[in-house]
């Protein structure tokens, strides 16, 4: 009789425990990164370090050179055609994680290509370039991430940013005339 219930109670308390293993794993990891586990098969050798990687699943473009428009002016004509691009970190132990991938920037929008990281030297935050999905014009912009996926952030491109007003290229318009500082922005 003794034996009975202490087998119920060992059942009882293993439910318990990963019922209560699951809601933390869930609590503190669902939170950040989630993995790609589809993208398990593609991965071939495991790197020695954690790699942040953007990710296309099809090619930007058939065309060489970006369409000819005006791109000093806003909104500009975008010279991108890529259709996705993912920031995503693969980690020594073989998994893919999405960084940027359906996760919403503070205004509600999301990104919907990327390109060009940089992780910080303390290797906990990942710069990169960034363009949203309509309705907004696409122009790229910078954003910063954590290697955890929190804290998706844009960094340039905001309503007090004056624009590249000093450095070239936007310094100049196509004919060589010196852009004033207002078409600059």
């Amino acid at each position: 009789m003794l034996g009975r219930h202490l087998l119920k109670l060992t059942a009882a308390m293993a439910v318990v425990l990963v019922a209560a293993t699951a809601g933390l794993y869930f609590l503190f990891f669902g939170m950040g990164v989630r993995e790609a586990r589809d993208l398990r098969s593609f991965v071939h050798s495991r790197p020695d370090v954690p790699v942040v990687f953007p990710s296309r699943s099809e090619p930007a473009s058939f065309q060489a050179a970006p369409p000819e428009a005006d791109g000093f002016t806003y909104p500009g004509t975008v010279p991108w055609a890529a259709a996705e691009g993912r920031l995503r970190l693969l980690e020594t132990d073989g998994a893919v994680y999405e960084l940027t991938w359906g996760r919403e920037l503070p205004d509600g929008s999301t990104l919907i290509d990327v390109m060009s990281p940089s992780v910080s030297l303390d290797g906990k935050r990942v710069l990169f370039a960034g363009r949203k999905a309509p309705p907004d014009p696409g122009r790229w912009r910078i954003y910063e991430v954590g290697v955890d996926g929190r804290g998706l952030r844009q960094v340039t491109g905001g309503p007090d940013d004056p624009g590249c007003v000093a450095v070239p290229p936007m310094r100049y318009a196509a004919d060589g005339s010196a852009l004033d500082p207002e078409d600059r922005k």
